[in-house]
Parts: structure tokens; C-alpha cells; sequence
């Protein structure tokens, strides 16, 4: 019985990641590079950060409470450095951009691009991993919206690229600052709202009610303000609401009134630096200016994010019929600041979920066509040691030849038998296969079998099979 667990124990992926095998790896490989070769299209540079990062920089006082900090694998390093996996990509970045703007080595404005792999110490679902890969793309130095309708653009085609049709949904942060100025929500109770409010698709009206009330302690009448924020449907209502000065004065004041003597000193000294209006007026421009890509986005007021990280327009975008969102971000202008910028430094971000990416696609039955094209099979008759060494060195010559020419030719050395190489290569979906048997040694020639038809031609010469095995064009997803 102790084997047997052991066994297992070093077959199975720690909890919380998973393995990738080469089908599913293929799949990862096309959406990564199809994000890539989006956000290059439009100007993105590539920038690589570290995996692992100083405590300070992933958890600090200032971001303490940016959603997922709690999350971060943490450890000591010989030096005693107190160090962390990276949550997500952008705190690295932030770092790297500030500490580029001091050697010189990065400009304003500058757009860049990077993919790769995040770890979250957090609970384990079905749709949610402690590792997973993130395909990211941010502008540093452009404060209007042409940097999120750029960022928007980027990640739609990609995600159109690979067939994925996607509700995008946009709303402004301030909207939700607005709100909890109005319903007199204290500012250290505020992120706990919008974390409650962001689980309604999950858990419900009825659930989120209960957890402002009970759980952040909001007062009856300021979840009553936000529930109806979130039930909104008509955005010109709501706008018309926002420009009723004087009717939210009045609630506001019995917002205020409805506080416990005790949190009210803290509600009161609260202040909203913009007009309400002017929230709708950006979204609205962001709005035209996506369709000039040919993007659609409807405003949703009640999308949230966190609230101490963004400071203006935040969108996600949903699969038809999804819950989930497979990508997201939005404006984070001040967060420079916390690696000792003085000034404010528009940025504007987002990410693609690769793997709920990857999952979709991969329940579409989508399969990725092999990188390889040729698997050469070398077929021997019992001659010893000295004609395998034969046989397998022209093997190489002849894929060291179909590989300059741009064909991707893997070689069996597996001494197996026609029959089972041919079955392995057909099973790993490589389209053709090659035969040197001792004719074809001797003439200097190859036979080839297309092995989704059975079709053979036997006796080409390596020009006429390089010429064939290059125009030929294998599937694409």
C-alpha cells in the first residue's frame, strides 16, 4: 500500500497545477503566440520580468488590499530575503518601468507586452489554478482613452483570431467611488464591498445583499443604493439619475444620517473630486472610439474591480453565455507611485486568461496540426550493427536536408516496426511519412505516405519530395 501512494504522489501534479501534454501544450503554445503577434501589431515591445520578486514589491501597506496579495507564496532565501511568487504580472512591471525610467532604458509613452506564468496561494476550482498563465499588454505615458481602446482592440482580435466570440463589457471605478460617497460607505469597508459585489454572478442577489449587511457591515440603506446599481439595465436612467444633483445631496445626507454616530466622523470628511456625469461622458467616448476598430462594448455599472488599484475605466470580456471573464484590466494611474514616482504616470492594462482560454478552445474539440511534418522511419533487415549505423546516418542526412528547407522532420530511432512507427506518427498527427528501406539506400531515393489517405509514392528523388512536402499545407485550427 506505501508503494502504491508513492506512486501517485510522483505522478500527480502538486494540487493546484496541472500538466500540460504535447495536445494541450499545442494549444497553450497557438493562443500565446496569437496574443503575441496581436499586441505587436499594434506597437507593443516585449519585456520579460522575474517570477519571483521582493515581499515589498508584491505586498506592501499600499497594496495590501488589492484583491489578491494574501495570495503570494512567500519564502526566505539563503540571504534571508524575505521574497514571493508573483500573483500576477503587472507589480513586476510597475517595478521594472520605474527603475527603466531611471537608467534611461524605457521612454514615454512606451507599450509593452509580456506572457508568462503567475502563481496564487488560493482556494482550487474548476476553473481556478494556484499556477496559470497570463498573456499581458499595458501603456505607460497616455492619459486619454486611446490607450484602453488600443488595449481592448489588441485583445478582441486575438480572441476573434481564435474564434471566440466575446460580450465586452466596460464601466469606470469612479463610478463605484461615487457611489460609496453617496450611500456614506466608510472608506475602510469600501474594497470589502466591492469584493462581495463582484461574486453576484455566483452567489446571487439574496447572497450579496446578506454579505454587505453581515459580513462588511454596511447599513440597510446603503446596500439598498448599491443593489440598485447593480440591478441597473438603462444607462441613460442612471445617467439622468447622476446629473439629479440635488436629489443625491439629499441622499446622501440620509445616508449619513443612517450611519452609527460612532462611523459617521469618517463617512463625512469623504470628498468626490469629479462630477458624476462626467463617468458616463468618458465611457461613452471609449464606446465610439472602439467601434472606429470595429469593436463593440456595452457599459455595464455594475463590472467591478478593485477599487485601490484602478482609477478610471475597467472592462472584462465574457465568453456568449459565460460567467467567467477571460480577460480584463483597466486604468491604474497612481500605482507608479508606490516605487517613489512623484508624479502621476497614466498606465492602462490588461490580461488574457490563457488557460480559460485554452479550456474553451479545448472543449471545442479544437487540436492544434503538429509542428512536425515528416517522420522518417528507417527500415532495416537484420544486418547488425554496423548497416543500423548505416541506415540511421542517412536517416539524418536526408532530415538534415528536409529540415533546411524549412520542413520539420523528426527521425525514428526507436528500431521498431514499420507498422508501429507508422501508428505512432499517425497517432501524434503528423501528416507524412517517410520510408528508407534498402532500395531507396541504395538508389538514393525516399517513399512517402500521406497517412490520412494511405496514398503512396514510392522512388522520389529528395528535390521532388522537398517540393511536394512544401507545397503541401497542412490543416489549421
Amino acid at each position: 500500500m506505501g508503494v502504491l501512494r508513492l506512486v501517485t504522489m510522483v505522478y500527480e501534479p502538486v494540487k493546484g497545477f496541472r500538466d500540460r501534454m504535447p495536445r494541450e501544450a499545442a494549444v497553450v503554445n497557438y493562443v500565446c503566440k496569437t496574443a503575441e503577434r496581436e499586441f505587436q501589431n499594434l506597437g507593443f515591445l516585449p519585456i520579460r520580468t522575474p517570477h519571483i520578486e521582493a515581499i515589498e514589491t508584491l505586498v506592501s501597506e499600499e497594496t495590501r488590499d488589492f484583491g489578491t496579495s494574501g495570495e503570494v507564496f512567500s519564502f526566505q532565501d539563503r540571504g534571508e530575503r524575505n521574497l514571493g511568487l508573483r500573483y500576477d504580472q503587472t507589480k513586476g512591471l510597475i517595478r521594472a518601468v520605474a527603475r527603466g525610467l531611471n537608467t534611461g532604458e524605457i521612454t514615454l509613452p512606451v507599450r509593452l507586452s509580456q506572457i508568462g506564468s503567475v502563481f496564487r496561494q488560493g482556494p482550487v476550482g474548476a476553473s481556478r489554478q494556484r499556477g496559470f498563465i497570463q498573456a499581458d499588454g499595458d501603456i505607460f505615458g497616455v492619459k486619454e482613452p486611446y490607450a484602453e481602446a488600443e488595449i481592448i482592440a489588441a485583445a478582441y482580435r486575438a480572441l476573434h483570431t481564435l474564434e471566440i466570440d466575446t460580450e465586452i463589457r466596460l464601466n469606470d471605478i469612479r463610478l463605484f467611488q461615487a457611489l460609496f460617497y453617496y450611500a456614506a460607505v466608510e472608506p475602510e469597508k469600501q474594497q470589502k464591498a466591492i469584493t462581495t459585489m463582484d461574486k453576484l454572478p455566483n452567489t446571487g442577489e439574496r447572497g450579496v445583499r446578506g454579505e454587505l449587511v453581515h459580513k462588511v457591515g454596511l447599513t440597510e440603506y446603503a446596500t439598498d443604493l448599491i443593489m440598485g446599481l447593480l440591478a441597473a439595465k438603462d444607462v441613460e436612467a442612471l445617467r439622468a439619475y447622476a446629473r439629479d444633483t440635488v436629489r443625491l445631496d439629499r441622499i446622501r445626507k440620509t445616508a449619513l444620517e443612517r450611519l452609527p454616530a460612532s462611523n459617521r466622523k469618517a463617512a463625512e470628511g469623504m470628498r468626490l473630486g469629479f462630477p458624476v456625469d462626467d463617468i458616463f461622458s468618458k465611457l461613452n467616448d471609449l464606446q465610439a472610439m472602439l467601434r472606429t476598430y470595429g469593436v463593440k462594448a456595452k457599459i455595464a455599472p455594475s463590472l467591478a474591480r478593485g477599487l485601490d488599484y484602478y482609477t478610471g475605466a475597467i472592462f472584462e470580456f465574457f465568453p456568449p453565455g459565460g460567467d467567467k471573464a477571460i480577460a480584463g484590466g483597466g486604468r491604474y494611474d497612481t500605482v507608479m507611485r508606490l516605487f517613489g514616482k512623484r508624479e502621476v504616470i497614466p498606465a492602462t492594462g490588461l490580461s488574457l486568461g490563457v488557460e480559460r482560454i485554452v479550456d474553451l478552445l479545448i472543449a471545442r474539440g479544437v487540436e492544434i496540426p503538429p509542428v512536425t511534418q515528416a517522420y522518417l522511419i528507417p527500415v532495416m533487415q537484420d544486418g547488425g550493427e554496423e548497416e543500423k549505423k548505416r541506415f540511421y546516418l542517412r536517416a539524418i542526412e536526408i532530415a538534415e536536408q528536409l529540415r533546411k528547407a524549412g520542413i520539420a522532420t523528426e527521425v525514428d530511432f526507436s528500431g521498431a516496426s514499420v507498422k508501429s512507427a507508422s501508428r505512432t506518427a499517425s497517432k501524434r498527427g503528423v501528416p507524412y511519412a517517410l520510408y528508407l528501406g534498402p532500395e531507396e539506400l541504395e538508389q538514393g531515393t525516399i517513399s512517402m505516405k500521406i497517412l490520412s489517405s494511405h496514398e503512396q509514392q514510392k522512388g522520389l528523388s529528395m528535390d521532388v519530395l522537398i517540393e511536394r512536402l512544401k507545397h503541401a499545407k497542412p490543416a489549421t485550427p
